[in-house]
């Protein structure tokens, strides 16, 4: 197959090295069969290809917005092959069994944490071709107290919390698919809408120019849930851009605005990614004080971002304004109690 061969950068053993007869279909041909479905038939067939066959990687993948699937799908089963320990671990998270996830402090199903140090292709072909289906509470033991629907909505909320693990570990995987993937679930309105919010809230981990723009366009696109355009904003948060800062920024300075408070918080989580940029870091402060001033309404989420900054001439530039008598009663002490907040998170950094 003509497209096949340009798109797929890694392929597996041919059928004639596995004994296979001409009546058979080729190893590229069950990889395209595969590729095109999801849910509880991609996770049959591809039990079935992997029982046949020796996937064998041959070239690095190119991940373009064109390739990622058929480069993503073929890494991941390469990687099922040589962990095989790595793809049980998959199928059995531990905080997703109701005899764990119940006697815990919040008795509800998580998964992140478990798919810590799982392959990166490998939770993320989970997460677009499989989806809920991947996770399987057949086997799970609920207990007797429980009537039938309540275990039908612990069964659904164990499916629910196995693809926002995914969505997180995907968005931190530092893996080039990520970003694509990631779009293409908060894109999709088939999927759950808490699903798609967490997506856009993922993107932000990705450090990628392509989250960004995806994320912009959610935002301004008012024909989208809200909650969706809050999580976008979220997202911009973790994104050290110069251009996340002038949406924040926009949004931030609009008084009637419903998404102004999650931008004020987004503004300090910008204000502190990865050491943050002192440049960026010093207009993200910029942004907030002139908030603490002008919105006492909003006064202890602008303090909380400030705080998070973590930026000593920002505090420098709040003691000034509290020690301006020009300035009233009320301004002078949130920027004093503003001040005296970021003072504090720098002595317990050492800084």
């Amino acid at each position: 197959m003509k497209a096949w061969s340009i798109a797929l950068p890694l392929c597996l053993v041919s059928a004639s090295a596995l004994g296979a007869g001409p009546t058979r279909p080729t190893s590229a041909a069950r990889i395209e069969a595969l590729y095109e479905l999801r849910g509880a038939g991609y996770i049959a067939e591809r039990a079935r290809l992997l029982a046949r066959t020796a996937p064998q990687p041959r070239s690095a993948p190119h991940y373009s917005a064109t390739s990622w699937r058929r480069d993503l799908l073929v890494e991941a089963l390469v990687e099922r092959a040589r962990h095989p320990e790595q793809a049980a671990r998959l199928k059995h998270l531990p905080n997703l069994d109701p005899e764990v996830y119940l006697m815990s402090r919040h008795g509800r199903p998580t998964a992140s944490k478990d798919l810590d140090g799982i392959p990166a292709a490998m939770v993320l072909e989970e997460l677009v071709f499989a989806g809920e289906a991947g996770h399987d509470p057949s086997g799970s033991k609920y207990p007797d107290y429980l009537e039938r629907y309540e275990i039908r909505d612990l069964k659904d909320s164990e499916r629910e919390a196995f693809v926002h693990g995914l969505i997180i570990a995907a968005g931190r995987s530092g893996h080039p698919a990520a970003p694509f993937a990631l779009r293409g679930i908060l894109l999709d309105a088939r999927q759950r809408e808490t699903s798609r919010a967490a997506a856009a809230r993922a993107l932000g981990f990705t450090e990628r120019l392509e989250a960004l723009e995806t994320l912009q366009g959610v935002l301004h696109d008012r024909r989208r849930p809200l909650v969706l355009r809050e999580a976008a904003v979220v997202g911009m948060g973790g994104l050290a851009f110069e251009t996340s800062l002038h949406e924040l920024a926009r949004v931030a300075r609009r008084a009637k605005d419903p998404l102004r408070p999650v931008a004020l918080t987004a503004l300090g989580r910008l204000g502190r990614v990865r050491g943050g940029d002192p440049t960026l870091r010093a207009e993200v402060v910029a942004v907030l004080v002139e908030a603490l001033l002008h919105s006492p309404e909003h006064q202890v989420r602008i303090v909380e971002a400030l705080s998070r900054t973590a930026y000593a001439p920002g505090a420098a530039r709040l003691e000034a304004v509290a020690a301006d008598p020009e300035q009233t009663d009320d301004v002078r002490a949130r920027a004093a109690r503003a001040a005296a907040r970021i003072r504090r998170v720098l002595q317990r950094r050492g800084l």
